[in-house]
């Protein structure tokens, strides 16, 4: 799986070029975060393009290092030939509007 951390324009293109599924999920951030990325109903496709974007209310290194715990288990379920890009907004958010999202994009 390949996986780039910070998404550009260039990167926004590759990902919708051709004809595809767009499937969008969004969590909450909170304490039980880990628990509902496991339940997610989503599916890795073979050459399937994904974007997980991530917005938090804390940068601080104990907050980060859970919640990339948290995320790793969402990166295990991609196929290893899955193209991820992910990122992370630059500003901390309000904690009630922090979120995880992703962003599917399933070849036809």
């Amino acid at each position: 799986m390949s996986s780039l951390i910070c998404f550009d324009f260039n990167d926004w293109k590759y990902s919708v070029r051709g004809q595809n599924k767009l499937t969008i999920y969004k969590l909450h951030l909170d304490k039980d975060v880990g628990h509902r990325l496991r339940k997610w109903p989503m599916d890795s496709f073979p050459d399937g393009k994904y974007l997980v974007f991530i917005g938090t209310h804390s940068f601080n290194e104990t907050h980060m290092s859970r919640l990339m715990k948290s995320v790793n288990t969402l990166f295990n379920r991609f196929a290893d030939d899955a193209v991820l890009h992910w990122t992370i907004l630059g500003k901390e958010l309000r904690k009630q509007n922090s979120y995880i999202a992703l962003m599917l994009f399933e070849p036809l």
